[in-house]
């Protein structure tokens, strides 16, 4: 959208199979998706994810956006 708005020709491909947003989940995920001996991924993914919220998130339609909060339920 925003590229759009910048000027810049944009075509959306839909497809009946999922694409990278399947994907993209892990990334926005990272208290989720970090593994021990991963701290440096671990701290790269939280600063993503920061930048998703402060920068990208809060410009979408509210329409556009499902979900904006997430829960995450573990057994110890």
């Amino acid at each position: 959208r925003r590229a759009a708005q910048d000027g810049w020709a944009v075509r959306v491909h839909r497809t009946g199979e999922p694409g990278a947003s399947w994907v993209a989940g892990g990334m926005l995920a990272p208290h989720s998706e970090g593994w021990p001996g991963e701290e440096r991924l671990l701290r790269l993914g939280l600063e993503s994810l920061r930048l998703w919220h402060d920068s990208f998130l809060e410009s979408l339609p509210r329409e556009v956006v499902t979900a904006r909060e997430s829960l995450v339920v573990a057994v110890d």
